[in-house]
Protein backbone atom coordinates (compact mmCIF):
# COMPACT_ATOMS: atom_id res chain seq x y z
CA UNK A 1 0.00 0.00 0.00
CA UNK A 2 1.02 3.64 -0.35
CA UNK A 3 1.76 3.89 3.37
CA UNK A 4 4.12 0.91 3.52
CA UNK A 5 7.89 1.20 4.05
CA UNK A 6 8.53 0.24 0.45
CA UNK A 7 7.41 3.74 -0.59
CA UNK A 8 10.55 5.09 1.04
CA UNK A 9 12.61 2.83 -1.19
CA UNK A 10 10.52 3.65 -4.23
CA UNK A 11 12.41 6.90 -4.82
CA UNK A 12 15.53 4.84 -5.35
CA UNK A 13 14.21 1.48 -6.57
CA UNK A 14 15.49 1.87 -10.09
CA UNK A 15 19.01 2.46 -8.83
CA UNK A 16 19.35 -1.24 -8.05
CA UNK A 17 17.37 -2.49 -11.03
CA UNK A 18 20.11 -3.08 -13.57
CA UNK A 19 23.82 -3.79 -13.45
CA UNK A 20 24.28 -1.52 -16.48
CA UNK A 21 23.46 1.58 -14.42
CA UNK A 22 26.13 4.25 -14.15
CA UNK A 23 28.10 4.53 -10.92
CA UNK A 24 27.01 8.20 -10.86
CA UNK A 25 23.73 7.13 -9.29
CA UNK A 26 23.93 3.57 -8.00
CA UNK A 27 23.46 3.12 -4.28
CA UNK A 28 25.33 1.04 -1.76
CA UNK A 29 23.81 -2.43 -1.52
CA UNK A 30 25.48 -5.84 -1.15
CA UNK A 31 24.48 -6.79 -4.70
CA UNK A 32 25.93 -3.64 -6.26
CA UNK A 33 29.53 -2.61 -7.03
CA UNK A 34 31.60 -1.23 -4.17
CA UNK A 35 32.04 2.06 -6.05
CA UNK A 36 28.35 2.84 -5.57
CA UNK A 37 27.23 5.85 -3.56
CA UNK A 38 25.58 5.36 -0.20
CA UNK A 39 21.98 6.42 0.33
CA UNK A 40 20.75 6.56 3.96
CA UNK A 41 17.08 6.44 2.91
CA UNK A 42 17.53 3.23 0.97
CA UNK A 43 19.84 1.76 3.60
CA UNK A 44 17.09 2.14 6.19
CA UNK A 45 14.50 0.24 4.15
CA UNK A 46 15.94 -3.24 4.46
CA UNK A 47 13.95 -5.89 2.61
CA UNK A 48 11.86 -3.29 0.80
CA UNK A 49 14.63 -3.02 -1.78
CA UNK A 50 14.29 -6.65 -2.84
CA UNK A 51 10.53 -6.21 -3.25
CA UNK A 52 10.99 -3.09 -5.39
CA UNK A 53 13.57 -4.87 -7.52
CA UNK A 54 11.36 -7.90 -8.13
CA UNK A 55 8.37 -5.72 -9.03
CA UNK A 56 10.54 -3.62 -11.34
CA UNK A 57 11.81 -6.67 -13.21
CA UNK A 58 8.25 -7.90 -13.73
CA UNK A 59 7.12 -4.51 -14.98
CA UNK A 60 9.98 -4.26 -17.48
CA UNK A 61 9.05 -7.59 -19.08
CA UNK A 62 6.50 -5.77 -21.28
CA UNK A 63 9.15 -3.52 -22.86
CA UNK A 64 10.41 -4.83 -26.23
CA UNK A 65 14.06 -5.88 -26.31
CA UNK A 66 16.39 -3.63 -28.29
CA UNK A 67 14.05 -0.66 -27.81
CA UNK A 68 16.86 1.23 -26.10
CA UNK A 69 14.71 1.54 -22.98
CA UNK A 70 14.46 -2.08 -21.85
CA UNK A 71 16.75 -1.57 -18.82
CA UNK A 72 14.80 1.40 -17.49
CA UNK A 73 17.83 3.65 -17.97
CA UNK A 74 18.88 5.69 -21.01
CA UNK A 75 21.89 7.87 -21.69
CA UNK A 76 21.72 11.51 -22.70
CA UNK A 77 23.36 10.55 -25.98
CA UNK A 78 20.60 8.03 -26.70
CA UNK A 79 17.86 10.53 -25.86
CA UNK A 80 19.39 13.28 -28.00
CA UNK A 81 19.54 10.91 -30.99
CA UNK A 82 15.97 9.79 -30.35
CA UNK A 83 14.68 13.37 -30.21
CA UNK A 84 16.55 14.24 -33.41
CA UNK A 85 15.30 11.19 -35.32
CA UNK A 86 12.52 11.77 -37.85
CA UNK A 87 9.01 10.79 -36.82
CA UNK A 88 7.89 7.33 -37.87
CA UNK A 89 4.41 5.89 -37.84
CA UNK A 90 5.68 2.72 -36.14
CA UNK A 91 7.36 4.56 -33.25
CA UNK A 92 5.39 5.40 -30.11
CA UNK A 93 5.31 9.04 -28.97
CA UNK A 94 7.93 10.05 -26.41
CA UNK A 95 7.31 12.40 -23.47
CA UNK A 96 9.98 14.01 -21.29
CA UNK A 97 9.04 14.53 -17.65
CA UNK A 98 11.01 16.46 -15.05
CA UNK A 99 10.42 14.97 -11.61
CA UNK A 100 12.74 17.03 -9.42
CA UNK A 101 12.15 16.89 -5.67
CA UNK A 102 14.48 18.12 -2.95
CA UNK A 103 15.17 16.48 0.41
CA UNK A 104 15.50 19.22 3.04
CA UNK A 105 18.49 19.30 5.37
CA UNK A 106 20.49 16.87 3.27
CA UNK A 107 23.02 16.88 0.42
CA UNK A 108 19.95 16.72 -1.84
CA UNK A 109 18.36 19.91 -0.51
CA UNK A 110 17.26 22.74 -2.78
CA UNK A 111 19.98 25.18 -3.85
CA UNK A 112 20.26 28.41 -1.88
CA UNK A 113 17.68 30.91 -3.10
CA UNK A 114 15.54 28.24 -4.77
CA UNK A 115 11.80 28.87 -4.89
CA UNK A 116 11.16 25.17 -5.36
CA UNK A 117 11.55 22.63 -8.15
CA UNK A 118 8.48 23.70 -10.10
CA UNK A 119 9.57 27.35 -10.11
CA UNK A 120 13.01 26.27 -11.30
CA UNK A 121 11.41 24.21 -14.04
CA UNK A 122 9.31 27.17 -15.18
CA UNK A 123 12.32 29.47 -15.28
CA UNK A 124 14.62 26.94 -16.93
CA UNK A 125 16.89 25.55 -17.98
CA UNK A 126 15.00 22.35 -18.78
CA UNK A 127 15.04 19.72 -21.47
CA UNK A 128 13.22 20.77 -24.66
CA UNK A 129 9.54 19.91 -24.54
CA UNK A 130 9.69 18.59 -20.97
CA UNK A 131 6.76 18.78 -18.58
CA UNK A 132 6.81 18.87 -14.79
CA UNK A 133 5.48 16.19 -12.44
CA UNK A 134 4.93 17.34 -8.86
CA UNK A 135 5.77 14.44 -6.53
CA UNK A 136 4.21 16.26 -3.57
CA UNK A 137 1.16 17.53 -5.43
CA UNK A 138 0.19 14.31 -7.22
CA UNK A 139 -0.18 12.28 -4.04
CA UNK A 140 -2.72 10.83 -1.66
CA UNK A 141 -3.30 13.15 1.34
CA UNK A 142 -1.47 11.65 4.29
CA UNK A 143 0.41 12.70 7.41
CA UNK A 144 3.54 11.67 5.50
CA UNK A 145 4.11 13.68 2.28
CA UNK A 146 4.18 12.43 -1.33
CA UNK A 147 2.42 9.11 -0.80
CA UNK A 148 1.46 7.28 -3.99
CA UNK A 149 -1.60 8.93 -5.58
CA UNK A 150 -4.99 7.30 -5.84
CA UNK A 151 -6.08 6.13 -9.27
CA UNK A 152 -8.29 9.11 -10.11
CA UNK A 153 -5.62 11.64 -9.12
CA UNK A 154 -2.99 9.80 -11.11
CA UNK A 155 -5.23 9.48 -14.17
CA UNK A 156 -5.83 13.24 -14.19
CA UNK A 157 -2.10 13.94 -13.86
CA UNK A 158 -1.23 11.59 -16.73
CA UNK A 159 -3.89 13.16 -18.95
CA UNK A 160 -2.41 16.61 -18.24
CA UNK A 161 1.04 15.28 -19.21
CA UNK A 162 -0.47 13.67 -22.34
CA UNK A 163 0.78 10.27 -21.23
CA UNK A 164 -1.43 7.50 -22.62
CA UNK A 165 -0.99 3.71 -22.43
CA UNK A 166 1.16 3.66 -25.57
CA UNK A 167 3.35 6.64 -24.68
CA UNK A 168 7.06 6.16 -24.00
CA UNK A 169 8.37 8.27 -21.12
CA UNK A 170 11.83 9.46 -20.04
CA UNK A 171 12.12 11.05 -16.59
CA UNK A 172 14.93 13.22 -15.30
CA UNK A 173 15.75 15.53 -12.39
CA UNK A 174 18.06 18.43 -11.59
CA UNK A 175 20.29 16.54 -9.17
CA UNK A 176 21.53 13.95 -11.67
CA UNK A 177 19.47 10.96 -10.63
CA UNK A 178 17.75 11.36 -7.28
CA UNK A 179 13.98 11.83 -7.42
CA UNK A 180 13.28 10.79 -11.03
CA UNK A 181 13.30 7.05 -10.13
CA UNK A 182 10.29 7.75 -7.90
CA UNK A 183 8.32 8.88 -10.95
CA UNK A 184 9.58 5.81 -12.84
CA UNK A 185 8.41 3.60 -9.98
CA UNK A 186 5.02 5.27 -9.76
CA UNK A 187 4.30 5.02 -13.48
CA UNK A 188 5.93 1.72 -14.37
CA UNK A 189 5.66 -0.39 -11.24
CA UNK A 190 2.82 0.99 -9.12
CA UNK A 191 0.49 1.65 -12.08
CA UNK A 192 1.91 -0.87 -14.55
CA UNK A 193 2.40 1.42 -17.56
CA UNK A 194 2.56 -0.95 -20.56
CA UNK A 195 4.93 1.16 -22.66
CA UNK A 196 8.60 1.87 -22.00
CA UNK A 197 9.61 4.16 -19.13
CA UNK A 198 13.22 5.11 -18.38
CA UNK A 199 15.29 7.40 -16.19
CA UNK A 200 17.80 9.69 -17.86
CA UNK A 201 21.27 8.75 -16.63
CA UNK A 202 22.93 11.87 -15.25
CA UNK A 203 19.77 13.93 -15.57
CA UNK A 204 19.89 17.65 -16.30
CA UNK A 205 23.52 18.09 -15.15
CA UNK A 206 24.78 15.53 -17.66
CA UNK A 207 22.61 16.96 -20.45
CA UNK A 208 24.09 20.42 -19.78
CA UNK A 209 27.60 18.99 -19.55
CA UNK A 210 27.24 17.59 -23.07
CA UNK A 211 26.13 20.98 -24.40
CA UNK A 212 22.76 19.74 -25.64
CA UNK A 213 19.87 22.16 -26.32
CA UNK A 214 17.91 23.57 -23.40
CA UNK A 215 14.79 25.66 -22.94
CA UNK A 216 14.92 28.84 -20.87
CA UNK A 217 12.13 31.08 -19.61
CA UNK A 218 8.46 30.21 -19.28
CA UNK A 219 7.57 27.02 -21.16
CA UNK A 220 5.17 27.12 -24.09
CA UNK A 221 1.47 26.94 -23.39
CA UNK A 222 0.64 23.29 -22.66
CA UNK A 223 -1.32 21.33 -25.21
CA UNK A 224 -4.83 20.21 -24.39
CA UNK A 225 -4.87 17.23 -22.01
CA UNK A 226 -5.14 13.77 -23.49
CA UNK A 227 -8.30 11.78 -23.01
CA UNK A 228 -8.25 10.47 -19.46
CA UNK A 229 -7.26 6.82 -19.52
CA UNK A 230 -8.09 4.23 -16.89
CA UNK A 231 -5.16 3.62 -14.54
CA UNK A 232 -5.22 0.88 -11.91
CA UNK A 233 -2.66 0.17 -9.23
CA UNK A 234 -0.87 -3.12 -9.66
CA UNK A 235 -1.91 -5.57 -6.99
CA UNK A 236 0.94 -7.06 -4.96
Amino acid sequence: SSGSPRCCAADFALKSLTSSASSRWQVLHPALPKRSHWCPVLASCGGAVALCRAQARRSMSSVPLHSGMENGLVSCEWLKAELDAPDRADRAPLRLVEATWYLPNSPFAAPEGSEGPQAEFMAGPRLPGAQFFDLDGVATPHSVPHMLPDEETFAAAMAALRIEPGTRVVAYDRLGVFSSPRFWYTLKVAFGHPAAVAVLDGGLPRWKELGYPLEEGPPPEPLAPAKMARWSKVQE
